[in-house]
């Protein structure tokens, strides 16, 4: 017997409609997962011959694929039903004003976690990297294109859009921001650090539930977007200024 979905969450805004239910499942932001991975598998060995550019390549080519596999697996087997990855709302100036108030709670939210887990010491070098390349003039232009416009898309339209919508017509809305934001966390770490990795999860669990929340009480997907574009925004200035 399928499963029938929950009742209709709390309204997006106050005296709003609640929001309509989405005719996919969390399962299929799985599948889109798995299909990025597996498409990681090719492209992997590829990105690595640029040399210094293989870096900055896989954070592009990752969004990309991430975009274009979660768009596609919604249109192939949910047909125009996908617009509502966007959110049920139409977007206004306000959903981007307050993604840029969010923005900033959201920064200093994440650095007090930082601060209080690394007792105002220096946090694991988990993301030289990404240090590196936004050190490098020759990368620092694509990696800012990647970074704080295709990869806040990409995991904007998976993780709040599908992921989001699909746990919280089933399992309701609170349910719903917390395991978006820990599965959103999860792939944020970078394993074989062991401090770093718990330290990744502390930061980013929170700020996925943050960003579940804004698009559940928006409605739309620009709100969380403009946050999560600002938030990569700093921590670029931050690799920039070797902080």
């Amino acid at each position: 017997m399928s499963e029938e979905p929950a009742a209709p969450s709390t309204p997006a805004t106050p005296g709003a409609e609640p929001p309509p239910a989405v005719p996919w499942r969390w399962t299929d932001a799985l599948l889109v997962l798995a299909l990025v991975f597996l498409s990681g598998v090719v492209v992997l060995p590829l990105v690595e011959s640029l040399g210094a550019y293989g870096n900055v390549a896989l954070v592009i080519v990752s969004a990309i694929l991430t975009a274009g596999l979660t768009i596609g697996v919604a249109r192939k087997r949910y047909g125009d039903a996908a617009r509502l990855l966007w959110g049920h709302r139409r977007p206004t100036a306000l959903d981007a004003l307050v993604g840029v108030a969010a923005a900033v709670a959201g920064y200093v939210g994440v650095t007090l976690i930082v601060v209080l887990l690394t007792a105002g010491g220096r946090a694991p070098e988990v993301q030289e990297s990404l240090r590196q390349a936004a050190a490098d003039p020759r990368t620092l232009p694509i990696m800012a294109l990647g970074a704080v416009i295709l990869v806040p898309i990409a995991e904007e339209l998976l993780y709040r859009g599908m992921l989001f919508q699909g746990l919280r017509d089933r399992y309701g809305r609170w349910p719903a921001i917390g395991l978006s934001g820990f599965v959103f966390g999860l792939l944020h770490v970078q394993w074989g650090d062991l401090g770093g990795t718990l330290l990744l999860l502390a930061a980013f669990y929170p700020f996925g539930m943050w960003l579940a929340w804004l698009f559940d009480r928006r409605g739309s997907l620009v709100a969380p977007l403009v946050c999560h574009m600002l938030y990569n925004g700093g921590n670029l200035a931050l690799f920039l200024s070797g902080r």
